[in-house]
């Protein structure tokens, strides 16, 4: 059973034909497993998405005959022995691991989390304790799979690797517990699956390496040769076949960058039945993922006098050119570049009708920054355009509000790369007082939580999802303005 009330949405009516044409096998001797996943404010997008996913798995195990998956959901992973006096019962997750193995009767709990919060040596020695212990599900053992994800860390890719973040910014640091989580990982049977780190050597066969990774870096450091390393899936075939799930797709590489469509299809983040199951299972789940309101619904929302709508897109001059040459034939599904571009396409006339439709009066004044790139390396970046764009809405136009609807790209990488300068954008509308509104459509990126803390500290706030959807009811991060440099463009 899923423990947690959810309302019937788009999704649910899906379902019903997902269910229906669903080709997993009953398997009632199959061990059970539970899902606990961190609702943090660091998560992010993370938490509606696996919310659906767990939901699209569970309807397919029910239509085979087999028991849906535990879900429990907890804020954050501090830590502590129970009773412990520096954490309360409501925040202290050891009761919440325990009463997934004990009440619920789970043979493995995978855990999603960003591992923030207050953990103590006690505690995490504590969890090591509970996992050694016998279960009272199928297998007669407990077993930890621990999936260390959060937003930010997504978004990173592999910068990660090239800019070594501060400690208290990743948890599998060397400097805070890294040891103690991989023990605790050893001693439940399970592994930790985490992009973009190595473990420490003495803790290799717990973590969880994808198929193929081609970071140089990473490679020196493992001493391995070749353009490309292909690891043992060995901990993957296991779980298989105890839990008669995938856990991993079979060709999975850990992403630089996070586009809606392909992170849904070329990632994974709650186990799923079958290769066969899940292209439907990714198709619904985009579907969800991408509703939203139309963008006069969502300035209705706003309360302004004079409101600035910016519409700020960035993309690549030869991708635009390959799309118009390819004209009506159908794109291929691996072709992301193409998709991404198709996507951009539709939205950005989207954009166009709107204004068409609403433009003129004194309340609102519309402006468009179309950033246009011939290369996408770091060098070729504009992160600036769109904060010189708000300056001149502030400056010039007097505004008093700005909704900023965007893709977020302006070179640096591969699309899904977000490249907004925030600082800069703080400094256009923070002396102002003019509060800042963003939506970014979930085709093209997740919104960093940089840029929504800075929103939420201007007045202003995020629009995510479907005004409605349980599922995106998150915890947002506490507001805060970035640190500004003494000098910055918008002072010119």
């Amino acid at each position: 059973m899923i423990i947690r009330e959810v309302k019937i949405g788009f999704l649910d009516l899906a379902l019903l034909a997902f269910c229906f044409w669903s080709t997993v096998r009953a398997d009632e001797e199959s061990m059970q497993l539970g899902i606990l996943l961190d609702t943090s404010p660091e998560m992010g997008f993370i938490v509606p998405q696996a919310r659906k996913e767990v939901r699209l798995l569970n309807a397919n195990l029910e239509a085979a005959g087999r028991s849906p998956l535990v879900v429990r959901e907890f804020s954050g992973a501090s830590l502590g022995r129970p009773g412990a006096l520096s954490l309360g019962a409501t925040k202290n997750v050891a009761f919440t691991l325990k009463k997934l193995y004990e009440e619920d009767k789970v043979d493995l709990i995978y855990w999603i989390t960003a591992l923030g919060g207050t953990q103590s040596g006690n505690g995490i020695f504590f969890l090591e304790e509970t996992v050694k212990e016998a279960g009272v599900g199928k297998s007669g053992e407990r077993q930890l799979i621990i999936r260390n994800i959060w937003q930010e860390q997504i978004q990173s890719g592999s910068k990660w690797v090239n800019d070594i973040p501060r400690p208290e910014t990743d948890p599998l640091n060397a400097e805070n517990f890294p040891e103690e989580w991989y023990s605790a990982a050893k001693a439940g049977k399970g592994v930790i699956i985490r992009s973009w780190r190595l473990p420490p050597d003495d803790y290799r066969d717990q973590f969880a390496f994808p198929y193929e990774f081609r970071s140089s870096l990473i490679r020196r450091k493992m001493g391995l040769e070749g353009p490309t390393a292909r690891m043992d899936q060995g901990w993957k075939i296991e779980l298989e076949q105890k839990y008669d799930l995938k856990f991993m797709l079979n060709e999975e590489r850990w992403l630089n960058e996070f586009p809606g469509r392909r992170g849904i299809r070329e990632s994974t983040l709650v186990p799923f039945v079958s290769d066969e199951s899940r292209s439907r299972r990714d198709d619904l789940l985009f579907a969800e993922m991408t509703g939203r309101e139309s963008i006069e619904e969502d300035l209705k929302r706003i309360e302004a006098e004079k409101l600035g709508v910016l519409f700020g897109f960035g993309f690549l001059e030869r991708d635009i050119q390959r799309l118009k040459s390819m004209k009506n034939r159908a794109i291929h599904e691996r072709d992301m570049r193409m998709n991404y571009m198709k996507d951009l396409t539709r939205i950005v006339g989207e954009t166009r009708a709107h204004v068409a439709e609403n433009n003129g009066g004194d309340e609102r004044v519309y402006v468009s920054e179309m950033v246009a790139l011939s290369h996408s390396h770091t060098r070729s970046a504009e992160p600036g355009r769109y904060a010189r764009r708000m300056a001149d809405l502030v400056r010039k136009e007097g505004v008093d509000a700005i909704y900023f609807f965007t893709n977020g790209y302006t070179g640096g990488g591969e699309y899904g790369t977000f490249e907004v300068d925030v600082p800069l954008v703080a400094a256009a509308i923070r002396e102002a007082g003019v509060r800042l509104f963003v939506r970014v459509p979930f085709e093209f990126s997740p919104i960093p939580i940089e840029l929504q803390k800075l929103a939420l500290a201007s007045g202003g706030g995020v629009f995510l999802g479907e005004a409605g959807d349980p599922d995106w009811q998150v915890e947002i991060p506490q507001q805060a303005w970035p640190e500004v440099p003494d000098s910055t463009e918008s002072d010119r």
